[in-house]
C-alpha cells in the first residue's frame, strides 16, 4: 500500500513539473513573439492538421462567478466586518462602564503586600487541612502503641485467637 502511494506521489510530481514547464514555455513564447504564435496557428490550420489549441492554458483559467454573486459576497463580507466591529465596540463600552462603576463605588485598591498576605494565609490553611488528613495515616511510636491497645480492646480476646504471629 505504501509503495502504491509512493508511486502515485512520484507520478503526480512528474506531471506537475511537466505542466509547469509547459506553462512557462507558453508564457515565454507569448511574451517574446505574440505575432509568431498567431502565424504558427494559421499555418497549422492551412496544412489541415487537426489540432485543438486552447486560446489560453486551461490550468490558468479560474472559474468566474457571475457579477451579481461577486457583489453579494462583497456586501456580505462588508456586513460581517461591520457586525464584528460593532460587537468589539460594545465589548469595549461594557468594559468602560464597569470601570466607571468601580470608580464610583470607591473601591480601594489593595496593595500587593495585602494580596500576598491573603494568599499565604490561604496556603497555610490548605496545608493545615492536608496535614490533618495525612496525620491519620502517619505512624509514630505513640500511635502504634495506641493501635495495639485498640486492637486488644476491640478485637477478639488473645486466648481465642489462633496461633498467629
Amino acid at each position: 500500500m505504501e509503495q502504491l502511494i509512493f508511486v502515485l506521489f512520484i507520478l503526480f510530481s512528474l506531471f506537475s513539473v511537466l505542466m509547469e514547464r509547459r506553462k512557462r514555455k507558453r508564457q515565454a513564447a507569448q511574451q517574446a513573439a505574440p505575432e509568431q504564435a498567431r502565424q504558427g496557428d494559421m499555418e497549422t490550420e492551412e496544412v489541415g492538421e487537426e489540432s485543438w489549441s486552447f486560446p489560453t492554458d486551461p490550468f490558468e483559467l479560474e472559474p468566474q462567478k457571475p457579477q451579481r454573486l461577486q457583489e453579494e459576497e462583497a456586501t456580505a463580507a462588508a456586513q460581517q466586518e461591520a457586525l464584528d466591529a460593532e460587537e468589539r465596540a460594545q465589548v469595549m463600552e461594557h468594559q468602560v462602564q464597569d470601570l466607571e462603576r468601580q470608580a464610583r463605588r470607591g473601591q480601594p485598591r489593595r496593595s500587593a503586600a495585602e494580596l500576598v498576605r491573603e494568599k499565604l494565609a490561604r496556603e497555610q490553611q490548605r496545608a493545615q487541612t492536608e496535614k490533618k488528613k495525612n496525620k491519620r495515616w502517619k505512624l509514630n511510636p505513640e500511635r502504634a502503641r495506641q493501635a495495639i491497645v485498640y486492637a486488644e480492646i476491640l478485637g477478639r480476646p488473645k486466648a481465642e485467637r489462633d496461633e498467629e504471629v
